[in-house]
């Protein structure tokens, strides 16, 4: 079970981010925002967007809480080390209920490697890019189950026990191509569609899944019964040299998948054709500008990560097993029990190399809207759309996100605000881009706290190439 438990605690510890696609929100996301929706190509105020690396992560629960004894704030102003006291002690997480109807624990890692989209038109793009990426999430929890795994003390038999999880965790490559272009223009409507197939290649997968969980107490312990059910691939099995960095050539698992997107423009008059206003008599300085943003505003819709992966062969392993036995009674109060290992107790019910997941498929919307020449506000909903009682399908919660941003041709202030409600997460950031580079968080209160349910930040450098005059002007050609 602690071969199982690592891969969610090695995301917990060093990786502390959110997803990348958050960037993309913004019109200088270039191909980022490929990755929300795949028509955005078909508005790009750049000829080429070329992304060099982009990573990011994020952890929101509302049971497993950060613990430190100082905030990373104090930690940067070298508090600790004034104190002469450690900067991390053990343990670095705590356990505790939030109030909350459903415990659940969710993890969204990327890590974008190079991706290009280029304009062969302005409303005509294609792009291509390649990202690993790590979703996993705990859900079900029963009160007593995350204390035997962290390996702290079995609960008092005289209350019973109350036992139960749902674990998912996956790690795969995706090799995505696919391109957007006008569908409709007419008036002061634009409508764009964009398409993108991928290729996923899986690097590991684990799941665990109790159910049945029936306890007796008794004089001697408690009488424990259950049946569940594990997954695993041997890691072991990957390609472990450097092409295997490329291109995992030894993977578990394969799969397809898609994303399909539309978006809506309103575009006026006066902001298609501005040299009609600002020019008239060929003199004014400002019909040389690039009207670069045409829309007051606009609303998309897409559907992301239709697909599944398949699971094969002899580094899989798909078991169902069923366990009666009992905990031993606390001798010594001092004592400190850890959960057996139920595999070597357990009696197999089957067995498989087999095992097929779904992908997190979700359905996007979002609204944005122009309030002034530089600011703006996005509102983007995520609704997920897969059955979450069953174990093989991972999925990413459903949420409710806003972004207020300021943008100039080549910087990007943004507050995001975002909310979870099967969590119950309400967290504020920030998003900074200057030039190719961009960091921010979804979570700005976590560099000032000591505790937290909730860690998020990203940084990548993304490279731009604008057109070098407004193609949206009728006779831009006459320009030198």
């Amino acid at each position: 079970m602690k071969e199982l438990l690592f891969p969610v605690l090695f995301v917990f510890g060093p990786l502390y981010g959110q997803n990348l696609s958050y960037f993309g929100l913004s019109n200088n996301g270039g191909v980022y925002s490929s990755l929300n929706n795949p028509a955005e190509g078909s508005s790009a105020k750049e000829w080429i967007s070329f992304n060099l690396i982009g990573f990011g992560s994020s952890m929101e629960s509302n049971i497993l809480r950060l613990d430190l004894d100082y905030s990373p704030w104090q930690m940067m102003a070298g508090k600790p080390r004034r104190q002469h006291a450690a900067t991390f002690t053990k343990p670095l997480y705590s356990t505790g209920e939030r109030g909350m109807l459903e415990s659940a624990v969710f993890i969204n890692a990327n890590v974008l490697l190079p991706s290009i989209r280029i304009n062969l038109h302005p409303e005509y793009s294609l792009f291509f890019y390649a990202r690993d990426r790590a979703i996993g999430n705990l859900q079900d929890l029963g009160s007593d189950m995350l204390p035997l795994l962290m390996e702290k003390q079995v609960p008092q038999q005289v209350e019973g026990i109350d036992m139960g999880i749902k674990m998912r965790m996956m790690g795969y490559r995706e090799y995505a191509i696919g391109g957007s272009a006008r569908l409709w223009k007419r008036k002061e409507s634009f409508v764009s569609a964009g398409f993108s197939i991928k290729r996923t290649l899986a690097r590991f997968a684990y799941l665990m899944e109790l159910r049945d969980f029936t306890n007796t107490p008794n004089p001697s312990g408690t009488r424990v019964s259950a049946q569940y059910r594990l997954v695993t691939t041997d890691i072991n099995v990957l390609n472990p040299g450097a092409s295997g960095l490329i291109a995992p050539d030894g993977s578990p698992g394969k799969g397809w998948s898609f994303d399909l997107g539309f978006i809506y423009e309103h575009r006026p008059y006066h902001k298609q054709h501005p040299y009609r206003i600002h020019n008239r008599r060929g003199k004014n300085k400002n019909f040389r500008q690039r009207a670069e943003i045409l829309y007051d505003y606009r609303i998309g819709i897409s559907v992301s990560d239709l697909g599944h992966m398949a699971f094969n062969g002899p580094g899989v392993s798909d078991n169902e097993y069923q366990y009666s036995g009992e905990f031993e009674a606390m001798a010594v109060p001092s004592d400190t029990h850890k959960l057996k290992d139920w595999t070597d107790a357990s009696t197999v019910l089957s067995s498989s190399n087999s095992i097929t997941f779904k992908l997190p498929g979700t359905l996007n919307f979002f609204f944005d809207y122009r309030l002034s020449q530089f600011w703006f506000v996005h509102f983007f909903y995520q609704q997920n759309l897969r059955n979450r009682e069953k174990i093989e399908n991972l999925y990413l919660p459903s949420s409710l996100s806003c972004l207020i941003r300021r943008e100039s041709r080549f910087f990007t202030f943004g507050i995001p605000l975002r909310f979870v409600p099967q969590s119950g997460n309400l967290n504020a950031g920030f998003l900074v881009q200057s030039g190719p580079f961009f960091i921010g968080t979804n979570n700005l209160l976590v560099l000032f706290q000591r505790q937290s349910y909730s860690l998020s930040g990203y940084a990548g450098l993304c490279f731009r190439i604008p057109y070098k005059r407004d193609p949206t002007m009728e006779n831009f050609r006459a320009f030198r």
